[in-house]
């Protein structure tokens, strides 16, 4: 019983999401394209403009992308490189 007491808070948190980090990017890259998410310091300038190459990789060029935030400002992007 008493594991379970101490458990419950930590299985509420993670079942609410236990909020986001601003500055998390998540990428998952497909030939060509990609789709992720990326934390509300990510701005759409520099999403487009691949910062740090953390869209296409370093060099790579974002040919296009399409971008969406939630309530928090994470966005979910998803779009193609060049």
């Amino acid at each position: 019983m008493r594991i379970l007491l101490t458990l419950t808070p930590l299985v509420f948190l993670m079942a609410c999401g236990g909020g986001s980090n601003p500055d998390l990017i998540s990428i998952k890259p497909g030939p060509g394209s990609f789709t992720g998410t990326a934390g509300a310091n990510w701005t759409d300038r520099k999403l487009r403009q691949n910062e740090l190459g953390a869209v296409c990789g370093v060099g790579g060029n974002v040919a296009s992308i399409k971008i969406d935030r939630d309530e928090q400002a994470t966005a979910s992007i998803s779009g193609t490189c060049a």
